[in-house]
């Protein structure tokens, strides 16, 4: 017995099983196959016949975990979630999120019947569990309605977004890779902080260049073939700082360019930013040293330079843990280790 071929398109079902042994000794009698993935959290099975991916996580068992597709090119994901967003359902769309001992990208809704349903492609599989698919959803709020999302390719609807305030979160993913977008983008970034709530989460995710091309953008390939402009990235930052937002980091530059025109080399870039809550504000401070690559980086306002010490706020070293770019730093020990520690 083994794992059968991936299919382009398959159903999927998650399910939380009492015990794991016991259930993969069933499926496996069932579908005749062994899993494709066997972990103590963890087990999936990949079928062809019929195309179905079965996830198993023990937790008590008798749920249904969530229902799903699993798709092989990221572009699908775009067309499930323009029909979604098109009938007013509001959606998560989440990129490179570790989970199920694999890297993914997934949209996330739910059913008139709270059921939780996802449609994900898979990046590459991974040798860690960072995270189940129940703390992904309990860490993004899908079963609230506090976030809204706008995705690059849909129309921007500033009233839509003030339906939902106040808001936990706003997701702008590529909005200002359309320069009628990036025209307004004080005007966008106002808005954004106007719905959200105290502490509230700004996150932006988008490609930026070192310069302005000359020239007209071509069509770009697949899944950025609706961005026609890239920001520079130091504009980018500056325009989220005088909107008056906190806290600001960089959770993902890529080291190497996406894509280069005309000169001009285009990187992926992940911001997040909050509104400032002054009912919890702390004004105890920390230190860290930026080790590199860049000379130089601002998050927050702040400048980070390689090698020289730097004073922090506990709310941005909280941020900075865990993070992909907690590995670019060295933190120091503080005055107030109740404050901050590692």
């Amino acid at each position: 017995m083994s794992p059968n071929i991936k299919q382009e398109h398959a159903f999927h079902i998650s399910l939380n099983v009492a015990d794991l042994n016991v259930a993969v000794k069933f499926y496996t009698a069932l579908f005749g196959v062994l899993p494709q993935k066997h972990y103590p959290d963890y087990v999936k099975f990949e079928v062809s016949d019929p195309p179905l991916v079965l996830s198993l996580e023990p937790s008590g068992g008798g749920n249904l975990n969530h229902l799903g597709i699993k798709v092989q090119e990221s572009q699908k994901l775009r067309s499930f979630y323009e029909r979604l967003a098109e009938q007013g359902i509001e959606t998560q769309w989440l990129s490179g999120v570790d989970c199920c001992y694999s890297r993914q990208n997934k949209i996330i809704a739910q059913d008139p019947d709270g059921n939780i349903v996802e449609v994900y492609n898979v990046d590459a599989d991974i040798e860690h569990q960072s995270a189940t698919n129940s703390e992904v959803y309990t860490q993004i709020g899908i079963t609230d309605d506090l976030k809204w999302t706008h995705l690059l390719g849909t129309s921007y609807s500033r009233e839509k977004m003030m339906e939902h305030r106040p808001l936990k979160k706003v997701n702008l993913l590529g909005t200002f890779n359309s320069s009628d977008n990036y025209d307004r983008c004080a005007e966008i970034l106002s808005d954004v902080m106007n719905v959200l709530k105290p502490g509230g989460e700004l996150s932006l995710h988008l490609l930026v260049g070192n310069r302005y091309p000359a020239k007209e953008l071509p069509t770009l390939p697949a899944p950025a073939q609706h961005v026609r402009f890239v920001p520079v990235l130091e504009d980018m930052i500056n325009a989220v700082e005088n909107e008056g937002f906190v806290n600001l980091s960089v959770k993902r530059l890529s080291h190497a360019p996406v894509m280069v025109f005309d000169q001009v080399e285009m990187r992926e870039l992940l911001i997040s930013a909050y509104k400032q809550d002054d009912s919890s504000a702390n004004h105890a401070t920390a230190s860290v040293v930026y080790k590199g690559p860049f000379p130089e980086i601002r998050m927050n306002g702040t400048s980070f330079k390689r090698g020289i010490p730097t004073t922090i706020t506990p709310e941005l070293w909280t941020q900075m843990i865990g993070s992909e770019m907690e590995q670019q730093f060295v933190f120091l020990t503080t005055a107030d280790d109740s404050t901050c520690s590692r």
